[in-house]
């Protein structure tokens, strides 16, 4: 049977701490509000799916949510977002060293169990899949091992994320397969694109 293991990196749902981008635009109640309903269809598609998951938080550790039985449950380290997802792949392929791993966030509403049985389906054939967003960053990244220079030198929060993480995975010589382009939720553009809309409707 295929085994792999599925990394979530997630904030805590804190008021004024989460989607501040998009809280410019709609408030930071409207904004924690639909990173809730993003968190809630995350945490329901990853525990829909067959994969073991372990779940990468932080902020304010009495915000956490309630998760299924069975998922890992790690506080992420300091530093910028390359650092963490990178301690996060390396204690993956520390503690489960012979297994594939794909990392995700929670801002992607159109995240399913296809997509990430995709994800680790291509790792059979694949070193590296590649989720990309259409602003330019990632929802999912996997690995078929450790590859730590896939999180350096990466301009992160900006749209050349993907393209500098495509343009690194081909320096050094790894096979890559793209999964289909799909929208993060970031800004209030972003959130008019998606059924969440309706959401957003009743807090404007």
């Amino acid at each position: 049977m295929q085994s792999g293991q599925l990394l979530v990196m997630l904030k805590t749902p804190v008021l004024g701490a989460v989607k501040t981008r998009l809280a410019a635009s709609i408030g930071a109640e409207g904004a924690l509000h639909i990173y809730q309903q993003l968190l809630r269809n995350t945490i329901r598609t990853v525990a829909e799916s067959r994969w073991p998951t372990q779940i990468w938080w932080t902020g304010e550790a009495a915000a956490l949510p309630a998760f299924p039985t069975g998922f890992a449950l790690h506080e992420q380290p300091a530093g910028d977002l390359g650092q963490r997802m990178g301690a996060a792949f390396a204690h993956s392929f520390t503690r489960f060293p012979d297994q594939p791993a794909v990392i995700i966030g929670t801002d992607c509403w159109t995240l399913s169990t296809q997509i990430l049985d995709a994800a680790f389906e291509a790792l059979q054939h694949h070193q590296t899949v590649l989720g990309p967003a259409t602003d330019g960053g990632y929802y999912l990244l996997g690995m078929r091992q450790w590859y730590p220079e896939l999180m350096e030198g990466i301009a992160w929060s900006t749209a050349k994320v993907a393209a500098q993480t495509s343009a690194r995975i081909a320096a050094l010589d790894l096979s890559c397969h793209t999964l289909v382009a799909m929208n993060d939720i970031d800004t209030l553009e972003d959130l008019l694109q998606t059924p969440l809309r309706y959401e957003i409707d009743k807090k404007l």
